[in-house]
């Protein structure tokens, strides 16, 4: 800034107070990038063309758009800072392209960088989750249709036991029906399987 016989000059004045208000703005706008994460990236990224303070808002709302937004609007939104960031060396009288742009390129690539790392990781995170809940209906499932079959076997036993068990009555019944003039006792030994 310049200095004139100790004081600032005016347009120095003017200069810090659009850094400060443009960087208070760009931090109010963060309160929106999980809503609105390429909106808000746009705004800090303009703000941050007047102003210094506003880049690490701007850099925080770059990494929120590559954690909430699929990478092409990271990639074009990082690709933005570079005519943001040489419009801010025009800008400013204390800054050159070259330096500005090897400061603040890194560091936008970084930020960018670590959001996409960051929702891929999510993602991978939410696909094994879901896989996990699939095998475990699965196996329910399996487990249910193991129940299913062993009842239905256990059924078929039981009927085939069963239709055994009548037919032999059926039969010491006919065997009674048959021979009316038994006596007792033997009339008693072949009711007796019929009664069991």
């Amino acid at each position: 800034d310049s200095v004139n016989n100790g004081t600032l000059t005016f347009s120095s004045t003017t200069q810090v107070a659009v850094d400060v208000t443009a960087g208070a703005l760009a931090c109010l706008a963060l309160w929106g990038r999980r809503r609105w994460p390429v909106g808000v990236a746009l705004v800090c990224l303009l703000l941050g063309m007047v102003s210094t303070s506003a880049t690490p808002a701007g850099l925080l709302a770059l990494a929120s758009l590559a954690v909430h937004r699929p990478a092409r609007a990271t990639v074009v939104v990082t690709l933005l800072w570079i005519p943001s960031v040489l419009a801010f060396a025009v800008y400013s009288p204390t800054t050159g392209p070259v330096s500005v742009l090897a400061l603040v390129m890194p560091l936008a690539l970084a930020a960018s960088g670590w959001g996409m790392y960051v929702r891929a990781r999510r993602q991978l995170l939410l696909s094994l989750r879901e896989r996990a809940l699939r095998a475990e209906a699965d196996q329910e499932l399996h487990e249910e249709q193991a129940r299913v079959a062993e009842r239905t076997r256990i059924a078929r036993e039981m009927h085939d036991v069963l239709a055994h068990r009548i037919s032999l009555m059926a039969l010491h019944a006919s065997g009674l029906e048959a021979r009316p003039d038994l006596p007792p006792a033997q009339v008693q030994a072949t009711t007796a399987p019929i009664q069991a």
